[in-house]
């Protein structure tokens, strides 16, 4: 059966061989369609693992800026007996 194929260069194509061409472009098909999806399942991997850090590196920034607000609210500790000694002297002063 002569028919033109696309890489017969003008000779005649048995169907065998054209089967056989089909075969290969479909396993080639196969194959590459098979590297897209693992490429993707790589690429979904890394993004819900790059969330994640996003989302981890969000929750301990507010989580610093809630610790700083707080700070600033609060007399420090280490400091606190000073400002006692310190206030009872300035009032035994003024009286």
């Amino acid at each position: 059966m002569a028919r033109r194929h696309f890489f017969d260069k003008g000779y005649p194509v048995t169907s065998a061989t054209l089967c056989a061409g089909s075969e290969v472009l479909l396993a080639l098909s196969h194959r590459s369609l098979e590297l897209s999806r693992q490429r993707i399942a790589i690429s979904r991997t890394r993004l819900a693992d790059t969330s994640e850090r996003m989302l981890e590196a969000l929750i301990r920034r507010n989580r610093s800026d809630l610790d700083l607000r707080e700070s600033r609210r609060q007399p420090h500790l280490s400091q606190s007996g000073d400002r006692v000694v310190a206030f009872a002297a300035g009032h035994q002063r003024r009286s």
